[in-house]
């Protein structure tokens, strides 16, 4: 095995992570902080979530649209709400 991501600002600990089905992409939602999504050919995160003040992020998932390209589904608490 290999390490094809580094995260070294990562202080907290993982709470969901996806994969999309091309294995292009995965998508890492944290305890606290942003969640992010890695281009795992580069190794590069090429996108980051931000959480609005006082909001958590819960599940993440990837899905494959009829034309074969992703979308991502991120849940997201704000007090005791589900959005």
């Amino acid at each position: 095995m290999e390490t094809i991501i580094e995260d070294p600002d990562a202080k907290t600990s993982v709470k969901d992570l996806s994969f999309s089905s091309d294995e292009k992409f995965l998508v890492v939602n944290r305890s606290s902080g942003p969640s992010r999504v890695w281009d795992l050919k580069s190794s590069e995160a090429v996108a980051n979530l931000p959480r609005e003040q006082g909001e958590i992020f819960g599940f993440c998932r990837f899905s494959t649209k009829s034309d074969n390209s992703q979308i991502l589904f991120v849940t997201a608490m704000q007090g005791d709400i589900m959005i």
